[in-house]
């Protein structure tokens, strides 16, 4: 049994009151629109022209398929908890496999009341359905029916739908529609093996799958590594109050990513892109590790006081690429305890953002001298390179872990460094890059020992 989900105005702001469309300039038509323009007479599929003469102070936004696809990414994060067995079947559409997961929640029916129910906590609409085979279920769900059907309702409820409905090539309809085939129910009566020899291989098994015989393959979604989010402002925006408002929207999505995962992040990067496609890149950091989005809210802010726009905002879009597991010996991860020793971060990055780069000053010790009789370190190489070189050949190795970590001053680096001793007999100082994912790890090398 599959579940099929049809958002149909995914960049639809759902804060934004006043009346707005999404334009797709290629085809010429609203694809998108809200309940505000709704209210004008605005409907889908009508062009720019008629509907801004519909109304005045129609705000208008352009269609992004990069952009829709990471909204459903950001909803697909939160079904991905409560099912592993999710495809992108597009920008607008998802596919869950429901029959694996039956057993876990003791029915079918609970299983998808309680996607159902996580889907609404997002304010986004949405269209479902349940069939036998994901194609069934993608174009009953794009044909707003919202059942949950039966094995045995299926092909009825697909009987009731026009041939448009299906995901056929416009010539395939014009091709049926001459010999007076319009409903799926007509469709479905013919012999497949007659048409054969009519349509390509890929429609025959489509009409396969349509009607239950078969089952295209899927390729199941698998979550990335790192964090991104973008979201396209209503209208062009200067006022910083206004950004900051649309900016903590991205960073109560980046709170729930990190909680749900047990993690937290030292550096998060906003870009914020103006009507003229230029970008103002700002990377904030933090000594601690935080997750909670007002944290990074009351940075962010005091980074904007010293950032100038030329042109107003179009975009903002968020990343981060590096978090970190919370510590278990650390205090409970979803208690809002303060310590003296948090405060005390949270004040030298207040003062590390507020201060120019040049008027902020580490800890250091201006003199340091060693004796000529200093014992040397056994485990340094005494070959070094001055730019690590990713590591190609093969090896075993005999010592380490060494840790080499950067002061809470400085700019976050940690390495793991190893004695790698390869076929030659050569012994190389190694290390794994952190940043990377450990199931494909990537190491580089920097010294020689003698």
């Amino acid at each position: 049994m599959w579940l099929g989900l049809y958002f149909p105005a995914l960049l639809i702001p759902k804060e934004v009151s006043v009346p707005l469309v999404v334009y797709h300039a290629p085809q010429n038509q609203v694809i998108q629109c809200n309940l505000a323009a709704s209210k004008f007479g605005i409907e889908i599929g009508m062009g720019l022209a008629s509907a801004s003469a519909l109304c005045a102070q129609l705000e208008v936004l352009t269609y992004s398929a990069e952009k829709e696809r990471l909204r459903l990414t950001h909803i697909l994060y939160q079904l991905y908890k409560l099912n592993g067995d999710i495809c992108l079947e597009s920008s607008c559409e998802l596919l869950i496999r429901c029959d694996r997961h039956d057993y876990y929640y003791g029915s079918k029916q609970i299983h998808l009341r309680v996607l159902l129910d996580a889907l609404n906590k997002h304010n986004t609409p949405f269209y479902y359905a349940t069939a036998n085979t994901p194609e069934q279920a993608c174009v009953l769900a794009k044909a707003r029916v919202n059942r949950l059907f039966s094995k045995e309702l299926v092909l009825t409820a697909l009987y009731d739908l026009n041939i448009t409905q299906l995901q056929l090539s416009l010539k395939t309809q014009q091709q049926l529609q001459r010999v007076g085939v319009h409903s799926v129910k007509a469709l479905l009566a013919l012999p497949i093996e007659e048409l054969a020899g009519r349509f390509s291989q890929d429609t025959i098994k489509y009409l396969y799958a349509i009607k239950g015989l078969s089952n295209l393959g899927r390729v199941f979604y698998q979550p990335k590594t790192f964090f991104t989010e973008c979201i396209e402002l209503p209208f062009e925006m200067e006022n910083q109050e206004h950004l900051l408002r649309w900016a903590r929207a991205l960073l109560d999505l980046l709170q729930s990513y990190l909680r749900s995962r047990n993690q937290a992040t030292q550096e998060i990067t906003f870009t914020f892109i103006d009507s003229e496609k230029c970008s103002y890149p700002l990377v904030l950091q933090a000594s601690l590790a935080q997750y909670l989005s007002h944290d990074w809210a009351a940075t962010l802010a005091l980074k904007l006081e010293k950032t100038t726009f030329s042109n107003p905002i179009r975009s903002i879009q968020l990343e981060c690429h590096n978090s970190l597991d919370i510590s278990p010996s650390s205090n409970d991860f979803f208690s809002n305890q303060r310590t003296h020793a948090i405060d005390v971060h949270k004040l030298f990055d207040t003062l590390s953002t507020r201060l120019e780069d040049n008027a902020f000053h580490p800890p250091n010790n201006p003199f340091f001298t060693l004796s000529e009789h200093w014992p040397a370190d056994a485990a340094t190489p005494a070959f070094m390179l001055t730019k690590p070189i990713r590591l190609v050949s093969k090896g075993r190795i005999v010592a380490g872990p060494q840790r080499l970590q950067t002061q809470w001053w400085c700019t976050p680096l940690k390495r793991d460094y190893f004695l790698l001793e390869t076929p030659q007999a050569e012994r190389l100082w190694v290390y794994r890059n952190t940043s990377v994912n450990s199931a494909s790890p990537t190491w580089y090398f920097q010294g020689w020992f003698s």
